[in-house]
């Protein structure tokens, strides 16, 4: 039985950040999904099932300590 990909969410206002990630995402089974800033990131949490979060500590809108609590 082969295992799901797994979801991660990375919210940061740096594309460079999403490029990275996904070029080390590489082969693995490895879903990312981009967010920009805080705002998205809740709407996008509380809408799809994530195996993780990845939050920049210095985002536009929202900080990440409202995301965590949001």
């Amino acid at each position: 039985m082969q295992r799901a990909n797994m979801r991660i969410l990375v919210v940061d206002d740096d594309e460079d950040i999403h490029v990275l990630l996904k070029r080390a995402a590489g082969a693995a089974r490895v879903k990312l999904v981009p967010a920009s800033d805080g705002e998205l990131a809740l709407n996008l949490a509380a809408t799809e099932k994530f195996d993780l979060i990845l939050l920049d500590i210095n985002m536009p809108g929202l900080d990440v300590a409202t995301c965590c609590s949001g």
